[in-house]
């Protein structure tokens, strides 16, 4: 009779432990999740910034390309 209480006792220590290791993964999975939410994040900004950054170089050839236009027309006339 106490043998099999004994294991009883054992095996709802087990499954805590289970239920443990699982908690653990879990968390750990949940942190990775964050992690990958805030790699693409940095990412997506660093998009943004990189599409700003193309637009301001466009914007800035694009007035270039409007003042020598201006100079040569000026020129030509």
């Amino acid at each position: 009779m106490k043998k099999s209480q004994n294991f009883r006792i054992a095996w709802v220590i087990d499954i805590a432990w289970i239920i443990d290791i699982a908690w653990i993964i879990d968390i750990a999975w949940v942190i990775d999740i964050a992690w990958i939410i805030d790699i693409a994040w940095i990412i997506d900004i660093a998009w943004v910034i990189d599409i700003a950054w193309i637009i301001d170089i466009a914007w800035v050839i694009d007035i270039a390309w409007v003042i020598d236009s201006c100079l040569l027309f000026n020129n030509k006339v």
